[in-house]
Formats: structure tokens, C-alpha cells, sequence
């Protein structure tokens, strides 16, 4: 039995106990992380011709910098930036084709292009 005759819930541990207030302790809450989403649709299936090859590796980019600034936000962040870079160079961006394929003048590589685009 404790003081006065009440009976305490836990023995020995009197001297745990804070009778103080402990609101001075507590301080202002932290903001959570802003989360921007990231639109990896932005991303063209095919790119056909040079100008939609350069808006595809700029959508990329974009994306793949909100993904890696955000990584404390989006789960599996490095996962999905390896998944699309995977994608834009092996599905979106057409390869060139041999010297010696039937279609190689059709090749959007050997097309020619201004000063200015390269």
C-alpha cells in the first residue's frame, strides 16, 4: 500500500514520476515534405522524328529530377528512374539503322538537320 492507505499501480517506480509541467519541452511541429508528382506519361510512346526525340529526353528529365529530389516521399524513387530511363532509350528513342538496311535513308539519323537543332 502507498501513501495514506491507496494502493499504487507499479512499486519502485515513485521516482519516474514528473509531477512538472513538460509543455515547456514541446516546440513547434515540423512541415511535413512537400510531395510534387512526377508525370512519367509525359513521356511519348515513340518518337518519330528529331523534335519529338528531344521533347521525350526533356519529359524525362524533368521527371526523373522531381523523382530523384523527392526520394524521402516516393517509395522505390530510384526503382522508377532506372525503369524509365530503361524505357526512353530502349522504347521511346528509335535506333539508327546499318549502313547497309534497305531503309537506311529513311533512318531518322541521317536526316539532316539546321545548325541550330544540333
Amino acid at each position: 500500500l502507498g501513501r495514506g492507505g491507496a494502493r499504487e499501480p507499479l512499486p519502485l517506480f515513485g521516482c519516474l514520476r514528473r509531477d512538472e509541467s513538460v509543455e515547456k519541452l514541446s516546440g513547434p511541429s515540423d512541415l511535413p515534405p512537400m510531395f510534387r508528382p512526377a508525370q512519367l506519361t509525359l513521356v511519348p510512346e515513340e518518337a518519330t522524328d528529331l523534335h519529338s526525340v528531344v521533347a521525350a529526353l526533356r519529359y524525362a528529365d524533368r521527371a526523373i529530377t522531381l523523382l530523384s529530389y523527392q526520394t524521402d516521399v516516393i517509395k522505390h524513387g530510384y526503382s522508377l528512374i532506372v525503369a524509365l530511363v530503361e524505357h526512353v532509350f530502349t522504347r521511346v528513342v528509335p535506333l539508327p539503322l546499318p549502313p547497309e538496311h534497305p531503309h537506311a535513308h529513311q533512318c531518322l539519323w541521317r536526316q539532316p538537320i539546321r545548325y541550330e537543332t544540333q
